[in-house]
């Protein structure tokens, strides 16, 4: 799997909201996860209800949301709106679009296209895709496999390869048609490189997996954490004990 070191506390903007939408979004076939739906991770509570239908998590906020394997299989996923909160997509999918976020946390099964970012503030990806891209995007970290050269406009990104793995990610990245052996995540085309940049976080043979996350805040790295410490996700992420 994969862990977190924290940094100092920062202060998150609040930008990441107010971009348009396009006719690829939300497509007619999905619908969208409420936070009622969702849940919020607690001690009470435990893991929160799982989504058993809908492609898409809208208008999340402080809510903790995963898919899991089976639940996809192949479809587009949508995140639009949402702001501190952790997102995961444990299955395979088409293409993933991700918009108008702040202080997010998202992890993301292999996509067969692309993972798509745009209007996004201060969040952290782990994704598995054929192509990223990011568009208008500031204070951005992106721990990637990608099978193609990453691509940014106006946007600020740190860019990292990716540390992931959960019980089915293997079938997974079959299913998706990705070279396992195939990563180009630091060969990044920036094509507004007098409004956006990049730098590269090499990978750390001593760090034991660990990812020093720069973008989002520490009260949002501890609600990955309770999440991941959770018996359900232990099995969602290792399987069975």
């Amino acid at each position: 799997m994969f862990t977190f070191t924290h940094k100092p506390s920062k202060k998150v903007s609040s930008k990441g909201g107010g971009g348009s939408s396009s006719s690829e979004d939300l497509a007619a076939s999905g619908g969208r996860s409420s936070p009622s739906e969702c849940g919020s991770m607690s001690s009470a509570q435990g893991f929160p209800p799982l989504m058993n239908a809908g492609n898409a998590f809208v208008d999340m906020n402080e809510q903790t949301c995963v898919k899991e394997s089976g639940q996809l299989n192949g479809l587009q996923f949508t995140i639009r709106g949402c702001t501190s909160s952790v997102l995961a997509l444990l299955d395979y999918v088409s293409s993933v679009i991700i918009e108008d976020c702040n202080n997010c946390i998202f992890i993301c099964g292999p996509s067969r296209g692309s993972v798509f970012m745009r209007n996004c503030t201060n969040c952290l990806l782990l994704a598995a895709c054929y192509q990223f891209r990011a568009t208008n995007c500031n204070e951005i970290e992106a721990h990637l496999h990608t099978t193609t050269q990453p691509t940014i406009e106006d946007t600020d990104l740190i860019v990292a390869p990716l540390l992931m793995s959960y019980q089915e990610m293997d079938a997974h990245m079959a299913a998706a048609g990705l070279d396992r052996t195939k990563n180009l995540w630091k060969e990044v085309r920036n094509f507004t490189p007098d409004t956006g940049n990049f730098h590269t976080m090499p990978f750390d043979p001593f760090g034991n997996g660990a990812i020093a996350c720069e973008v989002v805040t520490d009260e949002l790295l501890e609600r990955l954490s309770t999440f991941m410490e959770q018996e359900c996700a232990h099995e969602l992420l290792l399987g069975p004990s």
